[in-house]
């Protein structure tokens, strides 16, 4: 059916689709291509009567014919239809003296933008075709961008026909259903080499869509250009996260290297927690992963063989591990008021301990029957032995009371000298009595003039704080026989080593730890070779 309508005039459109619904009952597709394009003029010649044509044809008809055509594509039954206007690339980039022609078909790209927001809902899908020009770019010189560059550029901005959004922007939108849906951008952004975003027969025949339920879903194609834009718009961000991770990463490494050059208290506290900070560094190795940041993995991966480096030698075994022990010595803190005191000497005696030194001794403890034979004690500390006791000596760490004894005992192998001791405690703001007792201790033991000593006892402090040093010529039991980190405190969930066994003059070849009944702390134990 052919029809002669002039489109300014909005009866004419009104009667012109009165006849096409009663001849076919729908209508599917229409095509705004009436335009009008005056002669070329500056600004100040442009007449009324041009400009009223220019409007009323390019503006007002595309308007009367699309709001006839979406009323009826809205009562059909399927529902929907595809609206199709035909813009210019003039609305971006203007032909000179065309000041009505470029004002209209801007005007133009933003009805379609409109349109295609409010047919959402109703399967109604508009788009827009922009027809370059002839001679090339407006101004008479080739476009600076290569041709396939602006290709990938229109197809990436052009909205599909069939009302789905091609990859670009989206724009949120809430529906009269409740849902959130993700509206497409309306309408094309036009690219400036005078090519179509797309042909004109694949605009009128987008494919199939099922007008019940609404637009079909995109292609293979469209679903991965749409990755690839998704994955180029999270890289800032996946940047910054992964420059974050790595910056936490170095920071925790220079913390492991260079935690002796904190201050105290905080130093203290540090030093005290530097075994688990190998949980934050695991953490950030993680996370560094699955950002897919090659440059944070391996900070984190530094930042772990760091650790690895400082408390790695703790797990392998020592070289004479291999060697038959001489003496086996066991250090617990019983807990004061503990019921089961005689419980837990029994148990570290029976599990092969030949010295047990014991803090927190109670009245009750000090007469068990460990079968050990020897006993020495002083204050709350005490010292269980196997073999014969040759002396005992308290020694004074500036508590006020005994809290350190000094014993020699007299092995197959030759006299060994133990020192026992329950240091200061250790709380935040109050580590000057924990340090000065410590020192005291030190002294005593590194002046000590025997061969073989060793120090057992709850010195409250970890392995790691830089207090220890003051055991000059000692060795940490646990870290030289290995088999772990080897933390003693709170005995249900231990987080921190406080119970140690440094020696001099004899060679670790084991080290271990035991819970022992009622106590809140596990014993540390040690095998010497002599």
């Amino acid at each position: 059916m052919a029809v002669s309508v002039d489109v300014a005039g909005p009866e004419a459109v009104r009667c012109l689709f009165a006849q096409v619904k009663d001849a076919y009952g729908r209508c599917d597709v229409l095509f705004g291509n009436a335009g009008a394009m005056p002669e070329p003029a500056p600004v100040h010649e442009v007449g009324d009567a041009v400009w009223r044509q220019a409007v009323d044809v390019n503006l007002s008809g595309a308007f009367w014919c699309a709001r006839e055509a979406f009323a009826l594509m809205r009562e059909q039954d399927p529902q929907g239809g595809r609206i199709i206007d035909n813009g210019s690339v003039a609305a971006q980039v203007p032909r000179p003296h065309a000041v009505a022609y470029t004002a209209t078909k801007h005007a133009v790209t933003g009805l379609t933008k409109a349109l295609g927001l409010d047919g959402r809902r109703y399967g109604i899908a508009c788009g827009q075709i922009d027809i370059g020009y002839r001679g090339g770019h407006p101004a008479g010189r080739r476009h600076p961008r290569p041709r396939a560059r602006l290709r990938r550029r229109a197809r990436r901005r052009h909205r599909r026909a069939d009302g789905r959004a091609a990859p670009g922007r989206q724009h949120p939108l809430r529906h009269p259903d409740g849902h959130r849906h993700a509206l497409p951008r309306a309408g094309p952004t036009p690219h400036r080499a005078g090519r179509s975003h797309r042909p004109l027969s694949q605009a009128l025949h987008p494919g199939p869509m099922d007008t019940t339920t609404g637009p079909a879903a995109p292609d293979a194609p469209a679903r991965a250009r749409a990755r690839r834009r998704g994955r180029r718009r999270a890289a800032p961000r996946r940047r910054r996260v992964a420059a974050a991770l790595g910056a936490a990463a170095l920071a925790a490494a220079a913390v492991l290297l260079g935690h002796r050059a904190v201050p105290e208290p905080l130093g203290t506290y540090l030093d005290t927690g530097l075994p688990w900070s190998g949980a934050p560094i695991a953490v950030l190795g993680a996370l560094a992963v699955a950002v897919r940041s090659p440059a944070a993995t391996c900070t984190a991966l530094a930042a772990a063989l760091t650790w690895a480096g400082v408390f790695g030698p703790a797990y392998l075994p020592a070289a004479g591990a291999s060697a038959p022990p001489d003496l086996r010595v066991a250090s617990v803190n019983l807990r004061a008021g503990n019921p089961d005191a005689c419980a837990a000497l029994r148990q570290l005696a029976e599990g092969g301990a030949d010295v047990i030194a014991a803090q927190e001794v109670t009245g009750s403890a000090a007469p068990c029957a460990t079968g050990l034979g020897q006993w020495a004690g002083a204050g709350t500390v005490g010292v269980w032995s196997r073999f014969p006791v040759t002396s005992s000596t308290p020694v004074d760490v500036g508590m006020g009371w005994t809290r350190a004894l000094r014993v020699q005992i007299a092995t197959p192998r030759g006299p060994v000298v133990v020192y026992t001791a329950h240091l200061a405690s250790f709380r935040p703001g109050a580590t000057a009595r924990r340090n000065a007792s410590l020192e005291r201790l030190a002294r005593a033991a590194t002046a000590e003039r025997a061969a073989r000593v060793v120090v057992l006892g709850d010195l409250n402090t970890a392995a790691t704080d830089r207090r220890m040093g003051a055991f000059a010529g000692f060795t940490d039991a646990r870290e030289a026989a290995g088999g772990g980190l080897g933390f003693t405190w709170p005995s249900a969930a231990p987080v921190v080593r406080l119970d140690h066994v440094l020696a001099r003059g004899l060679e670790p070849v084991g080290a271990g730890v035991a819970a022992v009944p009622g106590s809140d702390h596990r014993a540390a134990t040690a095998a010497f070779a002599l």
